[in-house]
């Protein structure tokens, strides 16, 4: 019992503190990236193709959807929901580690003519 409750308390510290150092997001120019180890980016979300972005509890009816593609770098916090307009999985919950900054700047780098929510 008492390795199994190590073990577990382990886990969730590997995921709460260390798993956002593996797992970062970047902004580049045209797209949101999802990157390992700060040099491989694994997925992106292109601007043009954002429809909303907004912030949302981890424990909130969108964040708990089974539909939604979670690449979040920690357990709880605050988690920003980007809405695709098409693609795979268009629901997609990230945590970065200023939710509020991050949707301003996503928000400041889509197109002019897109129709975009907040």
């Amino acid at each position: 019992m008492g390795i199994f409750l190590i073990a577990v308390l382990g886990t969730v510290f590997f995921i709460q503190v260390l798993l956002r150092y593996i797992l970062t997001y970047k902004l580049s120019e045209s797209s949101v990236d999802i990157v390992l180890l700060n040099i491989l980016p694994i997925f992106r979300i292109r601007f043009d193709n954002i429809v909303r972005a907004e912030e949302c509890s981890p424990f909130s009816p969108e964040a708990l959807d089974p539909l939604i593609w979670p690449l979040g770098n920690r357990l709880w916090g605050k988690c920003v929901l980007i809405v695709k307009r098409k693609g795979f999985r268009q629901r997609i919950l990230l945590t970065p580690d200023n939710p509020k900054v991050f949707i301003e700047q996503i928000l400041l780098k889509i197109p002019a003519n897109s129709d975009v929510l907040t």
